[in-house]
């Protein structure tokens, strides 16, 4: 009644009628906030917030902040005031009202203020809980009585979870309430929907709980959403430790947490299986009795109460064999007793009640009633394990994880309940599976339980039984956890032989389970002591090898590769579906440089093949260099270096593969190793070396390729280092190895194919490896052996040049034309003209599109063109005006190309090239300021009238570049002028000087020769690009076999040929002596050899050997002052 008075009277103070708020629900139901709108609302208005709401509010506040803090005196103050605060306020978010906390709390004192208040106890919360639940739950039996006496209808009533309500303004807190205040406390309750209070009382122990609500006239049949009664779940709550530990609260697991002893981590199993899980060295340990923890304290005394954390190591540690749970805290002395005797007590209160024992379920998808015998098993408690089998508790029941009993007791490794069940099973039963198709036995082994897996083997149970999900015996499962005491006891069984060769739905066998463990024991004693066939294959064709490789260690594999019988499997292949790879293929293509020394020093064959698709036909030394894994390179390497010049299905070396995909530093181990930088291939339709390839995808390909050569000059050395004080000796000797240079797999024997590449690559940076005083001393000893060839070739461009010259003369020079001769003259230009025009096709042919692009090779073309245009048609032509044009040009284009010629030669070279760069530089920026020379060119010519000297477009267009040096100015304006016509023009003129004459030729000037030393460095490199270039194409005709058949002269040996066209891999400069090397190459090569720092890169390695060196002296040093503290000991 005052409830329904406080109701109106808040109502009629709102201006709404009473019959406008939702009536009371039903008992079982409950009540919650108003679902109804009231007259504005239905007006489509919102419920309005008046200053009286706002302030009611702000009191309710306050009031749930007092009974939160079990402040008495404020609470009776707040409930006195006119027009003050609702008895049953509740927190907007969690739906708590006060008596919700106050019950919690156990606060009987409060909770009597709220009740004579007018609180209503029908309230529910967010999660559909009456204030009985709580005072349950928290084991207050006062606040408990003092409930049912007001309102016994609800004794019955469970947790039902309601839908969103709509809140009327003033019932509520205030909008700046802080909620977390009131949600925290009420998350610490965790409890399931559709249970009763008697539910929740057995479920932690509550036994005076259990014993009022019993009196009171709880129904004990009553069942939840799940279909259980009290007694399914009794002790359930106080037997799972987990929860945080929170002020004035036991532990209370939700629904999903029923005798589940995983929700802290991973079971035992599941983190066994993992094959990343490392197992603590203590897990075949018996377990330890934990201690008792500290009694649960009241909420009156304030005290911080302590409860049991959630156990998150693997596996669960066994529960303690009393445990105190308060029976009411709050105005009680005692606090505690013996959660043995109490659930005793309990099970059989409710047994004599009229609780019954739920009938059989075998379905492990379904909850059976066997809880409270989980939850005896969990308390070690064997006399209500007792009661309850007596009294027709099933053994073959499933808890909520589809364990039965005798799973249960296995999983959490309780000795005396293991004894009692499998006393009471019948024949057969002891090999029953939980729902995850698992035995008793499986489980023991599983978490590593001594005593579990003795006394079940002990009572017959078969260790043949598979797992239903993975097909696994107890084998499989011990052979994971690699225990080799366990993997002993179960090999001692009787019929281990029969199984320890099956395999699971893997394919696996115990001993490739084994192999996946870091670690030998289980895989040797599964080997010798069971025999266990080594020869067995997985389902893509793979051996144990292969397994081992992918899935285990260094000292398995070490193992299994030592075993004769093994010794055939290491060559085996995978099937083709699998690529068709050997365990080698495996070991190169991760990279792993142990598993790859190990099956080489066991006989492995690094030539062997995968298949075609997808690998490529690659060996083991391709896999490795195209992912980059040098270390393994270097391994293979040391075994068989023939497997550099294997090839894949693509006609590709391992050193294009490194090239290809960017492992310049694999691929300098390669080169090292004596792989061929010049070998080609076919590379979508063009032919590519493996420098080419370099250039373009290894990023400071030119960094690489200088340290490269930097190791192939021998210095000499003093204990591992150079010793620089020798070079200054006379006798100092540095030795050069041209191997890197040479090309090994020519036919023809040719000696400038990887220069050749180094010159076509296009790669500016590249090419200036040319610079390096291995290469040019390589390629200035070539120039020595073929300069005869060259000589010959100059020699017919100088006579063809000076007889053109000759010829041109006598026909078009009058004062020359009686001179004799002129047919001799013609026969023989036109005569010398055929060996050059046969060596510039050879040049075509050998460079293709690089011929292109080089300046030279267009000034001879325009030679050989003009040269023979005058030559035939002047024998032909009546008319000689157009002979004498193309004379001018072949005469000038002969003697340009006798520059270039002279060009090779060392003396004359680099300043004929740096003219060519300066007139390269001077023509590119001349381009870009075409358009401004234009301009003027046409201001000119429109501006004069096509007057002279700007008459048409050419003359205009010559006299506008004649204007560049000269500018003529009395000769353009002969007279002073002062119409606006001659200002204009003379403007126009001044322009021109400036902008173009001026600006624009020095700008031309200044960025044509503005750093003389890179014009120096771009001529040198040019130079020795076309040295190399001309010397290639000699070997082309002195290697050339044809061209030798060709030429009548004796034949000569072998030997001879060789002598005078190659020069050998080895060379010495001896630096102090006089020599035919010229003196700029000698101290290139000193300046190389004197300043390491500054050629040689810097690596991790340097650092390593820095750091060695190092700790070598400090070690040595500490040796030393040591051994000089043991002599003043002495002394003293």
């Amino acid at each position: 009644k005052m409830c329904a008075e406080w109701s109106n009277r808040l109502a009629w103070s709102r201006g709404r009628h009473p019959n406008g708020s939702s009536e009371l629900g039903s008992v079982p139901g409950g009540r919650r906030p108003s679902d109804s709108s009231d007259s504005s609302g239905s007006l489509g208005r919102p419920n309005w917030k008046r200053p009286d709401d706002r302030r009611r509010e702000r009191l309710n506040s306050e009031l749930l902040s007092a009974v939160c803090r079990s402040d008495l005196f404020k609470v009776r103050r707040l409930l006195k005031e006119e027009n003050g605060p609702n008895p049953s306020a509740y927190c907007n978010e969690s739906k708590a009202s006060a008596l919700h906390i106050a019950a919690i709390n156990g606060d009987i004192e409060i909770l009597k203020v709220l009740l004579e208040a007018g609180a209503d106890l029908e309230w529910r919360d967010v999660q559909g809980r009456l204030p009985l639940h709580l005072t349950a739950w928290a084991g207050s039996f006062q606040c408990t009585k003092l409930i049912l006496q007001r309102n016994p209808a609800l004794i019955n009533s469970k947790v039902t979870i309601q839908g969103v309500c709509q809140c009327s303004p003033g019932e509520g807190c205030g909008w700046e309430h802080d909620h977390r205040e009131v949600s925290q406390l009420m998350l610490t309750v965790d409890t399931e929907e559709g249970v009763t209070a008697l539910h929740i009382a057995s479920m932690h122990c509550q036994q005076a709980i259990v014993e009022l609500l019993l009196q009171t006239g709880a129904n004990v049949q009553e069942t939840d959403l799940k279909g259980r009664t009290a007694l399914d779940v009794a002790g359930v709550g106080s037997c799972y430790p987990g929860a945080p530990a929170v002020p004035s609260a036991p532990y209370t697991p939700n629904a999903d947490d029923y005798l589940d002893v995983s929700t802290g981590g991973p079971t035992a199993y599941s983190s066994a299986m993992n094959s990343d899980f490392v197992m603590p060295a203590n897990f075949f340990k018996p377990p330890s009795q934990p201690p008792s923890p500290t009694p649960w304290a009241g909420s009156r005394q304030k005290s911080q109460v302590s409860t049991p954390k959630r156990e998150l190591s693997f596996p669960p540690l066994e529960m303690p064999t009393t445990y105190s749970v308060p029976i009411d805290p709050i105005g009680m002395e005692d606090v505690g007793v013996n959660i043995n005797k109490a659930l005793h007590d309990i099970v059989s209160r409710l047994m004599s009640s009229g609780a019954r024992i739920a009938d059989e379920q075998t379905d492990g998808t379904q909850v059976a009633s066997s809880s409270a015998l989980h939850s005896a098993i969990a308390s070690d408690d064997v006399s209500v394990m007792e009661l309850l089998l007596e009294s027709g508790a099933s053994l073959r029941a499933f808890d909520r994880d589809g364990d039965t009993p005798l799973h249960f007791a296995v999983r959490r490794r309780k000795f005396e309940p293991l004894k009692v069940i499998v006393g009471r099973l019948k024949e057969g039963q002891i090999d029953a599976k939980n729902k995850d198709g698992f035995t008793a036995l499986h489980l023991a082994v599983a978490i590593e339980w001594p005593e579990g897996v003795g006394f079940l083997l002990e009572s017959r149970a078969s260790i043949k039984i598979k797992t239903d999900v993975d097909g696994e015996t107890v084998y499989h499962i011990a052979a994971k956890l690699g225990n080799p005491k366990l993997m002993e006891e179960l090999l001692l069984v009787e019929g281990s032989s029969e199984v320890i060769n099956e395999k699971d739905s893997d394919g696996l066998t115990p001993l490739l389970r084994a192999v996946q463990r870091p670690s030998d024991v289980v895989v040797v004693q599964l080997i010798r002591t069971a025999k266990a066939d080594v020869g067995i294959h997985l389902k893509d064709g793979s051996n144990i090898l292969h397994y081992a490789v992918s899935e285990s260690d260094a000292t398995v594999l070490r193992y299994l590769s030592s075993l004769s019988s093994c010794k055939r499997l290491i060559n085996e292949v995978t099937l083709p579906e699998s690529n068709g790879m050997t365990p080698l293929h495996l070991a190169a293509e991760n990279g792993n440089v142990e598993f790859t020394e190990i099956l080489l020093e066991a006989g492995a064959n690094p030539n062997l093949h995968t298949t075609n698709d997808p690998k490529g036909s690659a060996t083991a030394l391709h896999l490795a260099a195209k992912t980059g894994f040098r270390r393994t390179v270097e391994i293979i390497l040391k075994y068989d270096a023939c497997s550099l010049n294997a090839e894949d299905k693509f006609g590709w070396k391992p050193l294009h593969t490194a090239c290809a995909y960017g492992h310049g530093k694999t691929a300098i181990v390669m080169i090292k190793k004596g792989a061929d930088l010049s070998d080609e291939i076919d590379f979508h339709g063009t032919t590519k070396t493996a420098f080419d390839l370099m250039a373009v995808n290894v990023p400071r390909s030119g960094e690489l390729l200088e340290g490269l050569l930097d190791s192939y000059i021998e210095v000499p050395t003093r204990r591992g280092h150079r010793d620089m004080k020798f070079l200054y000796n006379p006798s100092c000797a540095i030795t050069l190895n041209f191997e890197v240079l040479l090309s090994a797999n020519d036919p023809s024997g040719r000696q400038l194919t990887f220069l050749n590449s180094v010159v076509n690559s296009g790669n500016e940076e590249v090419k200036e490896i040319l610079l390096h005083p291995l290469i040019e001393i390589f390629l200035h000893i070539k120039w020595e052996k073929l300069w005869k060839f060259f000589a010959i070739l100059l020699f017919f461009y100088i006579l063809h040049t000076l007889t053109l010259t000759a010829f041109c003369g006598v026909i078009f020079i009058a004062h020359y034309h009686d001179l004799p001769g002129r047919t001799v003259l013609q026969f023989t230009f036109l005569s010398s003209l055929v060996p050059i025009v046969l060596a510039e096709a050879l040049q075509w042919l050998r460079q293709h599109r690089q011929y292109w692009n080089d300046h030279e090779s267009w000034v001879k073309l325009v030679m050989i063109l003009t040269s023979g245009t005058v030559g035939y048609g002047s024998v032909f032509a009546e008319d000689t005006e157009w002979i004498r044009h193309f004379s001018s040009f072949a005469i000038l284009s002969s003697w340009i190309e006798l520059l270039f010629l002279v060009s090779r030669f060392r003396y004359w070279g680099l300043d004929v090239l740096m003219f060519e760069k300066v007139i390269e530089n001077v023509l590119t920026v001349l381009s870009k300021f075409m358009f401004l020379f234009l301009g003027f060119m046409f201001a000119l010519m429109i501006h004069f009238e096509g007057a002279a000297p700007f008459a048409n477009i050419f003359d205009s267009f010559f006299q506008s570049v004649i204007m560049v040096v000269e500018l003529n100015y009395g000769g353009i304006f002969p007279e002073s002028s002062k119409n606006v016509n001659a200002l204009i023009g003379r403007f126009i003129y001044v322009c021109y000087m400036v902008f173009v004459a001026l600006a624009m030729m020095n700008l031309t000037v200044g960025l044509a020769v503005s750093d003389i030393a890179a014009l120096e460095k771009q001529g040198r490199v040019e130079k020795l690009v076309k040295r190399t270039s001309f010397l290639s194409f000699l070997e082309t005709l002195v290697y050339n076999d044809r061209v030798g058949r060709c030429f009548p002269a004796p034949r000569v040996d072998k030997s001879r040929s060789h002598s005078f066209r190659s020069i050998d891999a080895v060379y010495t400069v001896y630096p102090n002596r006089p020599g035919v090397l010229p003196h700029s190459l000698k101290s290139a090569l000193l300046l190389k050899v004197l300043d390491p720092e500054k050629t040689e890169t810097l690596t991790t390695e340097h650092f390593d050997e820095i750091i060695k060196e190092v700790t070598k002296k400090v070690e040595k040093m500490s040796q030393e002052i040591t051994a000089l503290q043991k002599n003043e000991k002495l002394n003293a």
